[in-house]
C-alpha cells in the first residue's frame, strides 16, 4: 500500500462488507475512513482513484439509464406496505379485462410512500444518506452520478406528464442553449379552453428543471426529489405544466435566464431598459395602459387560463424581481408556493397589487418542516 500507515487497532476495524474501514495517512495528510470511507470493493486510495476513473470512462458521453447502469446503478419501483402486492394484481386484471386497474394504479402514484429509489447493482444496495459515500464518491463521480440520475427523473417526468424540451434562445455567445420542459400542446391557443397552467422553478446550482435537490434525488428517492408528484397531481387536473431551468447558463446568469423563461412561455415582450434602485434589485415598472379589447382578452384569459406557480429556494426570489419589472402575468396568477424562497417581501412594496398577492391566501410558504400561509392556515409538512 506504499507510503499508508494504519492507526487503529484490529478489534477497532468496521467492517462494511467486503471492506474494511481504516483510518489511513498518505502524502502528509489524514483521511478518516470512518468518516470519507474508501469506495465499495477498493482496500486502497490507489484502487479507489482507478475504479473512479474506470467509471468516469465508462459513462462519458451517456445519457440516463444507459449511463447509470454502465456506472453501477439503476432506479428501482418500491411499493410501500398498503400498495406492495398491488404489481401482480395488476398483471391479473389485465389478464381478464385487457387493461390495468387505473383506481389502483392512481392511488399508487399518488401515494407519498411509494418511491424511485437508486441502487447500487454489484452488492444490490439501496443508496441512503449513510452509505452514500460508500457508493459514491465525492466530487466528480458525484457530480456524474448525479447528472444521470437527473437525466432519468427528467425522461420519466417526460414520460408521466407528456413533455418535451423546448429551445427558448440558442444565443452562440453562451456555451449552453437555453432550453425548458414543456407538454407538447403548450403553445397552442387556450384562450377560448379552460385549462390552469402550473410553472415549476428549481432552485439555484447544480440542479435541472425539474429536481429540487441532487442529494435526495440519490438518497431519498426521485419523487421527493423531483417535480413528479406535482406533474401527477397537475395531469390529474388536466393542467399545463412547464419547467423552467434558472441554472440553464451558470449562476451568474440566472437572473436573466429566469426572466428569459418566463417571458417566452407567457409571450411577453423584455423590457428594453431597466433603471435599477441597486445592482440586484429592479425598480417597479408600471404597465402600459391597455385597449379595451385587450383588456377583454386579459379577463378571459384570467378566468380560463389561471397560472399557478411553485417557485423553490431562489427562484421564489427571481419570480417576485421579475414580477417587480413585468407585472403584466399577476392578475392571471391564482396562487403561488414558495418552498425555502429567499424572497423579501419589502422588495414589493411599491406594487400595491404584488405587495397584497404574496400576503394573502393565495400564497403559501413552505419552510423546513412547517407549512405557513400569510393568508392564516398553518400547519406540519408531512
Amino acid at each position: 500500500m506504499g507510503n499508508v500507515v494504519n492507526w487503529c487497532k484490529e478489534d477497532e476495524e468496521e467492517e462494511y462488507g467486503t471492506l474494511l474501514m481504516k483510518p489511513m495517512k498518505r502524502e502528509g495528510t489524514w483521511r478518516d475512513l470512518k468518516k470519507h470511507p474508501l469506495l465499495f470493493g477498493c482496500s486502497s486510495i490507489e484502487e479507489e482513484k482507478a475504479e473512479i476513473e474506470r467509471i468516469m470512462a465508462s459513462v462519458k458521453g451517456r445519457h440516463g439509464c444507459d449511463g447509470l447502469s454502465a456506472a453501477g446503478f439503476e432506479y428501482r419501483a418500491e411499493a410501500c406496505g398498503k400498495h406492495g402486492g398491488l404489481e401482480e394484481e395488476w398483471i391479473e386484471e389485465e389478464k381478464k379485462l385487457g387493461g390495468v386497474d387505473s383506481a389502483s394504479e392512481y392511488d399508487m402514484e399518488h401515494c407519498p410512500d411509494c418511491r424511485t429509489r437508486l441502487y447500487h447493482l454489484t452488492s444490490n444496495t439501496r443508496i441512503e444518506a449513510s452509505n452514500r459515500s460508500v457508493f459514491i464518491a465525492d466530487g466528480d463521480m458525484y457530480d456524474e452520478v448525479a447528472r444521470l440520475c437527473q437525466e432519468v427523473a427528467q425522461d420519466l417526468m417526460q414520460k408521466e406528464a407528456k413533455l418535451r424540451w423546448v429551445t427558448i434562445c440558442d444565443d452562440p455567445q453562451h456555451q449552453h442553449e437555453l432550453r425548458a420542459l414543456l407538454q407538447h400542446d403548450f403553445n397552442e391557443p387556450t384562450r377560448c379552453t379552460k385549462q390552469p397552467t402550473l410553472i415549476i422553478a428549481t432552485g439555484r446550482g447544480k440542479v435541472g428543471p425539474g429536481i429540487f435537490s441532487r442529494q435526495h434525488l440519490l438518497t431519498s428517492g426521485i419523487e421527493p426529489s423531483t417535480a413528479l408528484p406535482m406533474l401527477r397531481e397537475a395531469k390529474a387536473r388536466n393542467m399545463r405544466c412547464a419547467l423552467i431551468d434558472p441554472n440553464a447558463r451558470g449562476d451568474y446568469h440566472t437572473m436573466r435566464t429566469f426572466t428569459k423563461s418566463l417571458s417566452h412561455i407567457f409571450e411577453e415582450d423584455l423590457p428594453t431598459t431597466t433603471t435599477t434602485r441597486s445592482s440586484f434589485l429592479p425598480s417597479p415598472q408600471s404597465p402600459p395602459p391597455l385597449s379595451p379589447q385587450q383588456q377583454h382578452n386579459d379577463q378571459q384569459q384570467i378566468q380560463n387560463n389561471p397560472i399557478y406557480i411553485l417557485a423553490h429556494s431562489a427562484s421564489g426570489g427571481y419570480l417576485i424581481r421579475h414580477l417587480l419589472t413585468s407585472p403584466q402575468i399577476l392578475p392571471r396568477i391564482k396562487a403561488i408556493a414558495f418552498t425555502d424562497s429567499t424572497h423579501n417581501i419589502q422588495w414589493t412594496k411599491d406594487i400595491p397589487d404584488l405587495h397584497a398577492k404574496i400576503q394573502d391566501a393565495s400564497s403559501l410558504y413552505l419552510r423546513s418542516n412547517s407549512v405557513r400561509s400569510l393568508g392564516g392556515v398553518e400547519g406540519e409538512r408531512e
